[in-house]
């Protein structure tokens, strides 16, 4: 089993020229795309069991997945990566704390600036109209 997803440039793609086939083109890409998604979560880079990996040999775009038959179980394969993740921890939430903190600050900033200016179409608005009430006046 060996699929190869190459990227838009490549120079291997083969042109269309109808939508169906343009499509069914998109289609077999996302399922690729799933494939090795899924092969790549059910065997982390960093498992014994392995992971995927770059051919070099015809295209520098292509990825080949080769799944391996990893039988070991969830907790062993991703036994690295929790490893990493209790020695780091602090590290992780620092930055996951930063970036809430920093999403909250920018999410709060953007309504802040669209209240504004609401506030100065709104003032905008009153003063033409006290403007079109006294020309009118005089």
């Amino acid at each position: 089993f060996d699929v190869r997803v190459r990227s838009v440039h490549s120079k291997t793609l083969p042109s269309h020229r109808t939508i169906g086939s343009k499509l069914n083109y998109n289609f077999i890409m996302l399922s690729h795309l799933y494939d090795y998604l899924r092969e790549l979560l059910l065997n982390p880079p960093l498992s014994p069991g392995g992971s995927p990996s770059n051919n070099n040999n015809d295209n520098i775009d292509s990825i080949t997945i080769n799944p391996t038959t990893n039988s070991d179980p969830l907790l062993l394969r991703y036994l690295p990566l929790l490893v990493l993740l209790t020695l780091f921890w602090p590290i992780f939430v620092t930055l996951i704390a930063t970036s809430l903190s920093a999403s909250a600050w920018l999410f709060w900033l953007a309504i802040g600036a669209t209240t504004g200016l609401v506030q100065l179409l709104y003032v905008i608005y009153n003063f033409f109209m006290i403007t079109w009430d006294l020309a009118i006046l005089v």
